[in-house]
């Protein structure tokens, strides 16, 4: 079976095994044009990685997808002991449906 996507997941998280990775699957995109690479990350730096890849003659060129980030609150257990009758969930802002 031959390998069509690769997920990358946390890629803010830079580290000398990462760059190395990265500097892999682009060598390998070059050999493998059908490769597909998906690239997760809440606070990756678009440019840099968009850069990285700017050099290469693929197709299709790559679709970089961004983020907005969404409130969130702190709960804690201590906070949720006892409240089984469901106050506590009803308290909780709603995730928003739409991205905007």
């Amino acid at each position: 079976h031959r390998i069509t996507h690769v997920v990358l997941d946390e890629a803010h998280e830079r580290s000398t095994d990462l760059d190395l990775l990265l500097l892999r699957l682009k060598l390998t995109l070059v050999l493998q044009p059908g490769l597909r690479l998906i690239v997760m990350s809440a606070t990756l730096q678009r440019n840099l990685l968009s850069g990285f890849f700017a050099d290469m003659q693929t197709t299709p060129r790559p679709l970089l997808v961004g983020s907005r980030p969404f409130p969130l609150r702190m709960v804690h257990l201590d906070q949720l002991a006892g409240l089984d009758d469901g106050k506590m969930v009803q308290q909780i802002p709603a995730y928003p449906r739409a991205l905007a």
